[in-house]
């Protein structure tokens, strides 16, 4: 299912986000791209492989211990921008993020392509 809404509150958090998948709910802004639908499409196959619970699990936990990493590997020079720095790049290494951004231009991509937990190869 997806609702199309003319805006999303998320741009708050920061970031130029233009869709959000919850529980298999697409919520897109009216501008937004085919591109931004296969890869929420892409987070709804891999909501259903992990019962949804284990997506949103998984998705928490990957991201906190990237933070964690990326905060001991990867200091920023600029203190004001760290914050917003390091979370944006732990929110883009998340595995499922990966795969998603990874294939949302392979407007093809569905389960008939694509292999049963093929966000495993992003870790």
């Amino acid at each position: 299912m997806v609702i199309r809404v003319k805006w999303l509150p998320l741009k708050a958090l920061g970031g130029n986000w233009v869709g959000i998948n919850l529980f298999g709910i697409i919520i897109m802004a009216e501008t937004a791209s085919r591109e931004v639908y296969w890869h929420e499409k892409i987070h709804t196959m891999q909501m259903k492989e992990t019962w949804f619970i284990g997506f949103y699990l998984i998705y928490i936990f990957e991201f906190l211990f990237r933070m964690g990493y990326y905060r001991i590997t990867r200091p920023y020079k600029k203190p004001e921008a760290k914050q917003k720095n390091l979370w944006m790049y732990s929110y883009k290494n998340i595995s499922f993020e990966r795969e998603a951004y990874a294939m949302a231009y392979e407007i093809g991509y569905n389960n008939a392509i694509r292999e049963p937990y093929g966000w495993v190869d992003y870790v």
